[in-house]
């Protein structure tokens, strides 16, 4: 999961990108690393409400929609249950 960090920052870089194909890849990516884990879930939100708070209409739309989809009760249900079914390092 540390090597997805590194995907937030090119989000966040081409976030207010208007051309269409750029917008759905930064959608697509964000979603997708965000329905990877808890942890993944919760780094793509905060992601996604500092891409709220920019002034450009693409990337309004694209965190409000991430965010949308991220916070769905039966997605963050799944999350929960993947990682309390995970065995634990400790």
């Amino acid at each position: 999961e540390k090597d997805l960090d590194g995907f937030f920052s090119l989000i966040l870089n081409e976030s207010d990108d208007k051309r269409n194909y750029v917008r759905k890849g930064v959608s697509w990516a964000l979603r997708n690393i965000g329905k990877r884990s808890l942890h993944c879930n919760r780094k793509a939100v905060k992601i996604a409400k500092i891409m709220k708070e920019d002034n450009t209409k693409a990337a309004k739309l694209t965190a409000s929609e991430a965010i949308k989809e991220l916070q769905k009760s039966d997605l963050l249900k799944k999350l929960k249950d993947k990682q309390d079914s995970e065995p634990s390092d400790k």
